[in-house]
């Protein structure tokens, strides 16, 4: 399904990237959803070099079951995935090993935490004001998200063991990998810690995975500063390919995210679906550098 989405939306041609200068984020979970990781995987860093060489960009986000796998827990790895390495205990090595050579290796250093394109900051499960303090500290703006992805980065170049036992915030039910409090807990709770995040960013909107909308729909709160994109698109959890098909979308934005879109390509029409959201919300920073083309992200690759 991933493939037919990014096909449909004209990113991908016949394995190849096609976007030419488009920007597309996914934001993680790409293993531990069927047979296949490995193979996207392959292919999400295949793009990401092939886009770079044409002025497009993938932005490759890390989400809590990447981290699973590199902590060696691999109890939603299919028999099948791991064969795909040769066994268990080659896929275990990996994954867990930290080399350049090895592919858990190249995953850490090529995919992100965190990224900002344009006005909207995507993170695979959100990012609360109170992460930017303890790993950003003192610093304001969009140049929190590179330090951030930095002291994740040299938290996740430790050994399996070290990740294992590793009390850090950033890895626990409150960091970007984990957290479900800005999608599921109450808007008098989670927009004040969306608005806190954002505001000290100088962003309009985060968009996170992680939290499926189970009725396959793109979700909105917090007056649509907070963008819900996991739409339950994986056949691991639907059960059934006509679901998983139904669920295919892709959000859109062009430039800023003043106007964002929903593209459901295998609902009838293929069709585009303009998403209502609040005029009010923080003001575009002038200083951010608008990207060439459209941003467009898949709601959930895997």
């Amino acid at each position: 399904h991933a493939v037919e989405l990014m096909t449909e939306v004209g990113l991908l041609r016949d394995g190849q990237w096609s976007g030419g200068s488009t920007i597309m984020v996914h934001t993680g979970d790409i293993v531990d959803r069927g047979d296949d990781g490995k193979k996207l995987w392959e292919l999400m860093l295949l793009l990401q070099d092939q886009a770079a060489a044409v002025g497009g960009q993938v932005i490759n986000l890390l989400g809590n079951h990447e981290l699973m796998l590199m902590q060696g827990d691999t109890r939603y790895a299919t028999a099948r995935d791991q064969d795909a390495y040769g066994g268990h205990q080659e896929f275990l090595r990996q994954w867990t090993s930290t080399g350049e050579q090895t592919f858990g290796g190249r995953v850490r250093r090529r995919a992100r935490v965190a990224a900002v394109v344009a006005d909207v900051l995507y993170v695979h499960a959100g990012l609360q004001p109170k992460i930017l303090d303890k790993f950003a500290s003192g610093i304001e703006g969009q140049e929190a998200v590179p330090r951030l992805n930095d002291q994740a980065l040299n938290l996740l170049l430790a050994g399996e063991r070290e990740l294992q036992a590793s009390r850090s915030a950033m890895l626990h039910e409150d960091g970007p990998f984990w957290t479900r409090k800005l999608s599921l807990e109450p808007e008098s709770v989670a927009c004040p810690l969306v608005e806190q995040t954002l505001d000290r960013l100088g962003l309009r909107r985060m968009v996170v995975g992680h939290t499926p909308q189970q009725s396959g729909d793109v979700g909105l709160r917090c007056k649509g500063r907070l963008v819900l994109a996991d739409t339950f698109l994986s056949q691991a959890y639907t059960g059934d390919a006509a679901s998983s098909a139904h669920n295919e979308a892709a959000v859109e934005f062009y430039d800023d995210s003043t106007d964002m879109s929903v593209v459901y390509a295998k609902r009838p029409g293929a069709t585009c679906k303009a998403l209502k959201l609040e005029a009010s919300v923080a003001p575009f920073a002038p200083s951010l550098r608008k990207p060439a083309g459209p941003a467009r992200m898949p709601a959930d690759v895997a």
